[in-house]
C-alpha cells in the first residue's frame, strides 16, 4: 500500500508573481498543512475497486454495453469522439487511513475544516512517492514484525548490529581460501 501525502495550499501570491523567497517555505508558497495517509483502496468511477478481477456477469453487462454503443456510435471522418462515460471513467477515488493521532490533534485545533469536501478550506493537492523510496513502511513493519517473533529471526552473530550496538566488524565473514566450483559452469 503506498504513503501519500495530502496538501493544503492557499497561495499568498497572484498567478505569474515571483514568490518572497526571502520568506520560509511554506510562507513564501502558501503551505498550510500536510498530513500524511496510507493508501487502502483505489475506486474507478463506478465505484469497484480497481484491479479487482471482473465477475462473469460483469464481463458480459460490459460487451453488451458496448456493443449498444457501437451500434449507436456516429463516427466522424477525422476527428474521433470520446463519449462522456468513458471519460469520466479516468476518475480514481482513494480511499486512505489517515494518521489517528494527527486527526485527533487536529480536531482538537478545530482544523476539522481539511478533512471537509470544500474546496476552500480542505486538502487540494495529493502527492505520491517514487515507488523505490516509498519503501520506508513496508521495511518498518518487517523489521516489527522480526523483532516481535517468539524467537528472533536475525542470526545470532548479526544481532548486535542490527540492533544498532555492537561492533561491525564481529559480524564481517572471514573470506574462504578458495572455492571449488566442481564444474558448475
Amino acid at each position: 500500500n503506498d504513503i501519500m501525502f495530502l496538501v493544503k495550499i492557499s497561495s499568498p501570491i497572484m498567478r505569474q508573481a515571483t514568490p518572497d523567497l526571502t520568506l520560509p517555505f511554506p510562507n513564501a508558497f502558501g503551505v498550510e498543512a500536510i498530513r500524511g495517509c496510507q493508501v487502502v483502496e483505489v475506486l474507478d468511477a463506478k465505484g469497484r475497486i480497481v484491479g479487482r478481477d471482473i465477475t462473469d456477469e460483469e464481463k458480459a453487462a460490459k460487451r453488451k454495453k458496448k456493443q449498444e454503443k457501437l451500434k449507436n456510435y456516429h463516427w466522424e471522418r477525422f476527428r474521433e469522439k470520446i463519449p462522456e462515460e468513458d471519460v469520466a471513467l479516468e476518475k480514481r477515488t482513494f480511499r486512505v487511513v489517515l494518521d489517528s493521532n494527527q486527526y485527533y490533534m487536529d480536531l482538537r485545533n478545530d482544523r476539522d475544516e481539511l478533512y471537509g469536501e470544500s474546496d476552500d478550506e480542505s486538502f487540494n493537492i495529493l502527492i505520491r512517492r517514487n515507488a523505490k523510496e516509498n519503501t520506508f513502511k513496508g521495511i518498518l513493519e518487517t523489521i516489527r514484525h522480526m523483532l516481535s517473533e517468539d524467537h528472533f529471526l536475525v542470526p545470532e552473530w548479526f544481532q548486535n548490529v542490527f540492533l544498532g550496538y555492537g561492533d561491525p566488524e564481529d559480524s564481517a565473514s572471514k573470506a574462504a581460501s578458495s572455492v571449488d566450483w566442481q564444474d558448475t559452469f
